[in-house]
Order: C-alpha cells, then sequence, then structure tokens
C-alpha cells in the first residue's frame, strides 16, 4: 500500500507566508495540548478575544516545558525600559530615536546569540534569536508609539520602523550595525535603478510615489503582526523537536503555531509532520485518527491540498489495523464518526461509508452475526453504492444463508418480500425467484391438501406467470411435483379427470421426466 509521504513530501519549508483562509481553519482550539497551565491560560484568553498583553503572555513560553520564568519579572524589566527610554528619545529625530531605543534593549537584554532560544529566555539568561529579540523590539516600539512593521523570509525576521516615513531597518542580531535608515535618496537611486533594468514599466515610474515602489520592490518580504510572530516562535519549537526526531512533539507545537498564524509555512509544516507521524505509527488509537482528522480538512480546502485517493488510501489502513487486525468494532465506529463528519466532499463521504459499512457486513457474515446486525450493514452500504459487484455477491450470500433457516413457506416468503424492498437488484435475481417460484408452488400444493382448489389455482397460476415472465428460472423439481400432483389428486376426487389429466401434463413442461408426475398420469383413464 503506498505511504502517505510519497503524497505529501516532507520537506523544511523555506517559503514565506500568504494570506491564511479563515473560513477554513484547519486546527480547533480543543485539539491543542498545552505543556502547563500558563500556556492553556495564555491561549484561552487569545480564544476567547482577551487583548490585555495576549503577545507578551502568548509568547512567554518555552519549547522546554520544565521552565517557568517570572513573567511579572519580565513585564516589569520592560516596563522599566521603556520608562527610561520615553525620557531619553524625548524630542529626538526618528533616527536617533531608534539609535537610543536599539543600543539600550540590547545592552540590556540581548547578551549571547542563541539558535535554539524562546522569548522567555531573554529575560532569564539574555539568549536570543532573531525571533525572540524581534518580539521584544517589536513590544518595545509599541510602548513607546514607535510605527513598525514585522518582516518574515524564509529563513529570518526583523523589523521596519517608521515605515512610511523614514524607513528604518532593525537587524536585531547584530549589536553593532543592527539599524539601517533608507534616506530619501538611496530611495531614488533604487527606483531609478528599477525603471533602467526595465523591472518597472515607464508609466509606473513616472505615475507611481517612489516610496510606494521601493516599498513593493525592495521589502518583498511578507507583512507579519506580533501575534504572528508568536505562532512563528512555535513553529520554531515544531523545528527543534524535530530536530530531536521528537514527531509528536513536533506535531503539538505546530498545532499551535497554525492556531494563532494561519499562514502556508505553517499549513504545509503541519501536514508534512502529520503524514510522518501516521506513515510510522499507523492506526491502533484513536489518537492517530484524529490527525487524520486534521488531514481531511485540507481535503476539504479550495482547491484539495490532499487528494480523495490519499484519504481514501488511509481510510482503508484504519480499517485493517482497527477492525480486521484486532477486531474493535468500537473502535472503528467511533473513528468512521470522526472521519465522516469531518469530510465535505459527498462523493469522497460515499466511498468511505460504502468500505465501513460493506466491512462491517463483509465480517459479519463471516462470523454469524446476527441478521439484523448484517442487513443493516448491507443496506447502508447498499445505499452509498448499488452497482458494486462485490457487495452484490455478499447480499446474495446474506440472502441464501438466511431464507434456508425458514422451514415454512411463509416465513421464507415475508423475509424475501421485505428483503427486495431494501435490495432491489434482487428482484431480479433467479435465486429470489427461485425461492419465490417455490413458495407458490408450497402454496398451491397447501391449498390442494386442503381442497381449497380455488386458492390452490391461484397459486399455480402465480407460478406459471413467474415461470413465464421469466426464461432462465429453473424450478425446484420436488416442488413441482408435490403441487401438481395435488392439484391432479383434488380434481380427481372431483371426478374432473381431464382437469386431472391436464394439471399433471402442465406438471411435466416445468419438470420434465418426473417420475412421481408420469406414473400418475399413466394411472388416469
Amino acid at each position: 500500500m503506498k505511504s502517505i509521504v510519497l503524497y505529501i513530501v516532507f520537506l523544511l519549508p523555506l517559503f514565506v507566508f500568504s494570506t491564511p483562509e479563515p473560513e477554513n481553519q484547519l486546527i480547533k482550539f480543543n485539539e491543542l495540548n498545552f505543556s502547563n497551565d500558563y500556556e492553556k491560560e495564555a491561549f484561552s484568553k487569545f480564544n476567547e478575544s482577551k487583548t490585555e498583553n495576549i503577545e507578551f503572555n502568548l509568547l512567554y513560553s518555552s519549547y522546554d516545558h520544565t521552565k517557568t520564568g517570572d513573567r511579572i519579572a519580565a513585564l516589569q524589566a520592560i516596563d522599566k525600559a521603556v520608562s527610561y527610554l520615553s525620557k531619553e528619545t524625548l524630542g529626538k529625530s526618528d533616527v536617533k530615536k531608534i539609535k537610543v531605543v536599539y543600543d539600550y534593549v540590547h545592552k540590556q537584554f540581548l547578551k549571547v546569540y542563541k539558535l535554539k532560544n524562546c522569548f522567555m529566555d531573554l529575560f532569564e539568561s539574555g539568549e536570543y534569536n532573531c525571533v525572540s529579540a524581534t518580539a521584544l523590539y517589536a513590544i518595545v516600539f509599541s510602548k513607546l508609539n514607535i510605527p513598525y512593521q514585522i518582516r518574515e523570509t524564509p529563513e529570518h525576521v526583523y523589523l521596519i520602523a517608521y515605515p512610511n516615513t523614514s524607513k528604518i531597518l532593525i537587524e536585531t542580531t547584530s549589536p553593532t550595525k543592527g539599524y539601517f535608515q533608507f534616506n530619501n535618496s538611496f530611495v531614488s537611486s533604487f527606483v531609478q535603478n528599477l525603471y533602467e533594468s526595465k523591472i518597472i514599466s515607464k508609466e509606473e515610474y513616472e505615475k507611481t510615489p517612489p516610496n510606494e515602489l521601493f516599498n513593493k520592490h525592495y521589502f518583498t518580504s511578507e507583512s507579519v503582526t506580533l501575534l504572528e510572530l508568536s505562532g512563528l516562535q512555535y513553529s520554531n519549537y515544531a523545528l527543534f523537536a524535530l530536530d530531536d526526531n521528537d514527531y509528536l512533539q513536533a506535531n503539538e507545537e505546530c498545532k499551535k503555531a497554525y492556531y494563532l498564524f494561519r499562514g502556508e509555512k505553517h499549513k504545509y509544516l503541519m501536514k508534512s509532520i502529520i503524514a510522518n507521524i501516521l506513515d510510522k505509527n499507523g492506526y491502533a488509537t484513536f489518537e492517530s485518527v484524529v490527525n487524520l482528522s486534521i488531514l481531511c480538512r485540507y481535503n476539504n480546502l479550495n482547491p484539495k491540498e490532499i487528494n480523495n485517493d490519499v484519504i481514501l488510501n488511509e481510510f482503508t489502513k484504519v480499517l485493517q489495523a482497527q477492525l480486521i487486525d484486532k477486531s474493535d468494532y468500537l473502535l472503528i465506529d467511533k473513528s468512521y464518526k470522526l472521519i465522516s463528519d469531518e469530510l465535505t466532499d459527498s462523493l469522497l463521504k460515499n466511498e468511505i461509508g460504502f468500505r465501513y459499512n460493506f466491512e462491517l457486513a463483509r465480517l459479519g457474515y463471516l462470523n454469524s452475526k446476527g441478521k439484523d446486525y448484517q442487513l443493516e450493514k448491507l443496506a447502508n452500504a447498499y445505499k452509498f453504492n448499488s452497482l458494486n459487484a462485490n457487495l452484490r455477491s455478499l447480499i446474495v450470500a446474506h440472502y441464501t444463508q438466511f431464507v434456508q433457516k425458514y422451514d415454512d413457506c411463509k416465513g421464507a416468503s415475508e423475509f424475501s418480500e421485505k428483503f427486495v424492498l431494501q435490495f432491489d437488484f434482487m428482484k431480479e435475481h433467479e435465486l429470489f425467484l427461485s425461492v419465490k417460484a417455490s413458495c407458490y408452488l408450497e402454496n398451491a400444493y397447501e391449498s390442494y391438501y386442503f381442497n381449497d382448489l380455488k386458492s390452490g389455482d391461484q397459486y399455480l397460476k402465480l407460478y406459471e406467470e413467474l415461470n413465464s415472465n421469466n426464461q432462465n428460472l429453473i424450478p425446484n423439481e420436488s416442488f413441482v411435483e408435490r403441487a401438481y400432483s395435488q392439484a391432479a389428486v383434488a380434481y380427481y376426487k372431483k371426478g374432473n379427470y381431464a382437469k386431472s389429466k391436464q394439471l399433471l401434463k402442465s406438471g411435466l413442461k416445468y419438470a420434465p421426466n418426473n417420475f412421481g408426475l408420469l406414473q400418475r398420469l399413466k394411472q388416469i383413464p
């Protein structure tokens, strides 16, 4: 069976974010697993749209779940710095303000660059990376009312202070040359070069303001919010876990990253991680099916990011692992409901519904489960795909199994009539027709035996009409002999020898060379 990873090639993404699709949220709040109560509270407040210190609270978590830190002390340290910087930057130009803020923050907080880092470490040990340092500068800028933008590239984040005026780039990882102003001369030269290189047209060059062209072509990376930056920190945590081959932890971190920042990078990373987990671990537990339900949401996107064949292939694995290998009927019922409820593609839902019910019906037949159970699963599968040849064969086998258990013709007839109401193709099936013919003949025999010639004639007429309308019908010879012999006896007793003789000849049409009918025919003068 093909591996799901063949469909979702695992590569750590090196592309920037695009606009998320809020109408197709891939992760729900109740699917997030938190490392501690503080983290859970921070996400809960975000989920409830409580905004006070929300970015700081979400950032103040650690990939090392044993770390707790002192959040109150960290907030106080920031406020103390802001109080000092408010006085030091008062009345200064944009460029001088940024120089003062940059130098002070770097000196006070940023001691040692470390790739594997979190925002909490800034305050505990002075360790930082581009994400945590950018977050700190963004918080300080916000409190100082300095406008800024956070920019994200495939492998880095940085800030631009005064993005609409002074355009001062902040490189947080450089303690000595961490800021640079794009003055009007630089902007003009850059735009002139765009025009001379034919990257922009003459019309754009002449009619579009230089600052607008500069922002469009120089800052090609995406702008992200401070809240989205907290999502970037969680995607870092996911990558840290992947470095340790801990895919389960990476999945938990990536789900939180996507919940905060529903961008393409997180969407792709989460899909890749889940695909690898499922490929390695299979579907022995319900938790694995929860991961599959998340992949189903990728199938719900427009356009689909995981096609129907992949989902069908994975659900087949679920059936194998839970039903066929373990005979865990409660687990497969729960898993099927979760997957079916998640999907929106009606064709895919139908195919999964068919496979689920067909397998339950097949195993029910092999394990001789009750008639009502088998009928329910067969009927459900038939609703999903009435033309499937394997299902029709199973329906016929089921019918054969249960109709043979009836000793009386009335019970077999009633069962048969109800059966064809659920499975209409059986109306033309020779097995059903044979049972129906046998019931007519047996009812005729009983009617003649009790001297009810009128009813007997009616049943024989029904049988003969059924036979004439179905040329391939092969009657049961013993039932033919019983019915027509008893009919001949009944009319013989009434003195109607011609009718008796005619009935025996009719019986021989359906059972040629039948010994009993021939002997009785010889005895009639």
